[in-house]
């Protein structure tokens, strides 16, 4: 093997995994070291015809981003192959250095190789931290292959793999599992049971006197101390976005947001646009029975 970030020969320990690709789109942070990706995210987003609401503005905006990200993604080369196709050429230099001297060009090329290498290495680790959030693993020590197999195992734990259905039979093709979760949640809409209150509300908050300023216009520095303090490395809304997106883009995407806002608060927008999508979770690791499945919505941005 190559040794392409030390003079100590490493050893090759290979292990496969497989994790079925989503057709979701999911923003990588590993784009942000790619060069021309903010050209390509300041394109796709200033080339919109015109819409007046401000909220379906930025819902086109966004899907058309997606669609050029997805499309611009594919002519980025292969992180693994390229790291592979790297260590091939240090290791040819390393098997010539053995034969003779490298000359000068040639000693510079590997070192370029080898900082060229670090590089994706490094987006690879971005690649799979992004699947499995460890966040305990601050500095150091951070193993890409382990964040690997804990995306693996994590995937395997998101996944319904069976439901109970009202005859306490366990289901497991899909059509059948969707169709459990249909009719359980179709019977419970237009029910109500409301709970009895067992305590005083107004005993629980304290009076904190003129709340007037609650009902002010959102400011452009609230909006942007918003951006600045969302988590980098969280998992994604469903437009796919995430927050490292909306930190690195914000110069190109701020002004978009701050209209929507001031068009929410004079209550001439139509929030539709962005308000749309259902997650399903439970507060189990596991488990059968579909009524301790949660139906949760979620607002894209």
């Amino acid at each position: 093997m190559a040794k392409n970030t030390s003079d100590h020969a490493p050893i090759k320990i290979q292990i496969s995994t497989s994790i079925p690709k989503s057709n979701v789109f999911r923003f990588e942070n590993y784009w942000l070291k790619q060069p021309g990706f903010l050209d390509q995210v300041s394109t796709a987003w200033t080339d919109i015809p015109h819409i007046t609401d401000q909220a379906k503005l930025i819902f086109a905006k966004f899907k058309r981003l997606r669609c050029s990200l997805k499309k611009w993604s594919q002519s980025i080369s292969k992180l693994s192959r390229t790291i592979e196709n790297c260590n091939k050429v240090i290791l040819f230099l390393d098997k010539l250095e053995e034969l003779r001297l490298l000359n000068v060009p040639e000693l510079r090329f590997r070192l370029i190789v080898k900082d060229h290498v670090a590089h994706l290495l490094h987006c690879r680790e971005l690649y799979w931290k992004q699947r499995f959030k460890q966040n305990s693993v601050l500095l150091g020590g951070e193993n890409t292959k382990f964040f690997h197999a804990m995306a693996t195992e994590y995937y395997r734990k998101n996944a319904i793999s069976s439901l109970l259905d009202q005859n306490g039979n366990q289901v497991f093709d899909h059509e059948g599992k969707a169709t459990i979760l249909w009719n359980i949640y179709k019977n419970r809409m237009g029910v109500s049971d409301l709970p009895s209150m067992v305590f005083n509300l107004p005993d629980l908050f304290e009076d904190n006197g003129d709340l007037s300023f609650l009902c002010d216009q959102i400011s452009t520095k609230e909006i942007n101390c918003v951006v600045k303090n969302m988590p980098g490395d969280k998992a994604p809304g469903p437009d796919g976005f995430n927050g490292c997106f909306f930190k690195s883009c914000w110069p190109t995407i701020a002004q978009n947001f701050y209209r929507m806002c001031a068009d929410f608060w004079g209550g001439s927008i139509d929030l539709s646009a962005i308000n749309y999508t259902i997650n399903i979770w439970s507060h189990l690791s596991y488990t059968h029975n579909v009524l301790e499945y949660v139906l949760q919505l979620a607002i894209n941005l």
